[in-house]
């Protein structure tokens, strides 16, 4: 152990164990699969962190603002709640026998969840208690909610099967919805829908997403249809749609192709295939700095979870956990910049927006645009990772790598919290702050599957930790 580590390890065996106060909705991924009956946690540096074995076949999870999950049941009549790792809370019957199908939840952590046999959009509370039900056209399947200002609640946005596809829109404040039908020239049958962040005080569009089609269309708040957008994703289905944090559409089909589309202008920007293995894709949803991440999901053979550059380059392969027809869950990113972009998720006193325009994580309160610590790059074996130093004031950094991560320290005289396992320290670094420091890779295939984890102290002034970081080897 060289000198620098072995003082800084004596340093924290004096410290007394505290208890981090966790954001409420955790910095992480969740993949629910059908196939396998599970649910798996990744972190967003592409490592199984766990696997939780469920009672009923799960169609999607969903994180609420407060942290638990929600899982809706495959063509079933009830939905449940979990804690944050997985433990089953509550099971919730719908309302008249209804079949429950999309998911959205608005800045009071309320949940929305469209009724497929009520042919209903129900409301509940956080805990799950039945609040209200409006009756809407036949088949509601997708569902988002638009940008909300300080003062407005925003409007819910259903996605109806229906040919000619219908399209929902119901404020918040009030629960009367207004439903507007494409031409009858439009194909698509629409499934899916998602609310694009136009800016402080504007409105947001809606993205229309289907099957039946590979075209999608454009409504505004006002009902105006623009379209048919064309693509050449194939057929799209629910969570087959995600906003990037340039406000680009990111859209997926099944033949495993990836659509960037400008929202302005409404042309797609690039065009890529995914889903090397099963040439299958189930959703896209962005990380809670807004990297996009695709699942390649399969039928009868786990499918990987991909992380892709804002460009549509291909950073790494996550390993396919239990993800037997896998769909992402879709809450996190799009719930910060688009429905509560003037919270404050983790309580760091940054609010959302502020944190997602800088790249830092909404979701951690020892990431934030004065100080952020974060890996970037591609991270299979033999490319080259770097990490990426963040602070308003200019100084050194140290880094600190470990197998692990650990119970959180508090150490006297210094800001943040210890993060890592103190016994699988095993190496340190300097670096300018801010600054980049290239992870440099051997191009040696038995390195695939290895993982650790990294985080910086700032040590100019007053010491300082910031969050933590990682690196998973990907083929």
């Amino acid at each position: 152990m060289r000198p620098s580590l072995a003082l800084f390890a004596l340093t924290l065996a004096f410290a007394a164990p505290s208890v981090s106060a966790q954001a409420p909705m955790d910095d992480v991924l969740w993949v629910s699969s059908r196939g396998s009956k599970t649910l798996t946690k990744y972190s967003r540096f592409g490592e199984v962190l766990q696997t939780v074995n469920l009672a009923r076949t799960p169609r999607r999870v969903l994180r609420a603002p407060d942290g638990k999950l929600w899982v809706i049941e495959f063509i079933s009549t009830t939905f449940s709640i979990h804690d944050r790792n997985g433990k089953l809370i509550k099971s919730v019957t719908a309302k008249k026998s209804g079949r429950p199908y999309g998911l959205a939840f608005d800045k009071r952590g309320y949940a929305y969840v469209t009724n497929t046999t009520s042919n209903a959009v129900d409301e509940y509370k956080p805990d799950g208690t039945f609040v209200r039900s409006v009756v809407v056209p036949a088949n509601p399947l997708g569902i988002a909610i638009d940008y909300s200002t300080i003062k407005s609640m925003g409007n819910i946005w259903i996605a109806h099967r229906n040919k000619p596809g219908q399209v929902t829109k119901i404020p918040i404040s009030t629960f009367k919805p207004t439903t507007f039908t494409l031409p009858s020239t439009a194909a698509i049958m629409p499934t899916t829908v998602v609310c694009t962040y136009e800016g402080i005080a504007k409105d947001s569009n809606v993205f229309i997403g289907g099957d039946r089609s590979d075209k999608l269309w454009k409504i505004d708040q006002k009902g105006k249809f623009t379209g048919p957008i064309t693509t050449a994703v194939g057929y799209n289905y629910c969570a087959g749609m995600a906003i990037d944090r340039k406000n680009r559409l990111w859209t997926v089909g099944r033949p495993g192709v990836v659509a960037i589309i400008d929202t302005a202008t409404n042309k797609t920007i690039k065009t890529f295939n995914a889903a090397p293995a099963n040439k299958d894709c189930g959703g896209v949803v962005m990380d809670s700095i807004g990297r996009a991440w695709i699942m390649d999901r399969g039928w009868s053979t786990a499918g990987t979870f991909q992380r892709y550059d804002d460009q549509g380059k291909m950073e790494l392969g996550a390993p396919a956990g239990a993800n037997i027809y896998g769909m992402v869950d879709a809450a996190g990113f799009a719930y910060a910049y688009v429905v509560n972009p003037f919270g404050d998720e983790d309580k760091d006193r940054v609010v959302n927006f502020v944190e997602i325009m800088a790249g830092t994580s909404p979701y951690d309160p020892l990431s934030t645009p004065a100080l952020s610590f974060d890996t970037r790059g591609i991270s299979r074996v033999g490319s080259t990772p770097y990490l990426d130093a963040v602070s308003s004031s200019k100084g050194t950094m140290v880094v600190l790598f470990s197998a692990g991560t650990g119970s959180p320290l508090s150490v006297p005289a210094f800001k943040g919290q210890f993060l890592l396992d103190l016994k699988t320290l095993f190496y340190t670094v300097a670096m300018p702050s801010p600054g980049k420091l290239n992870l440099p890779i051997p191009a040696n295939p038995a390195l695939a599957g290895i993982s650790y984890q990294l985080q910086g102290l700032f040590v100019s002034g007053t010491p300082q930790f910031t969050n933590t970081s990682g690196i998973y080897i990907s083929k």
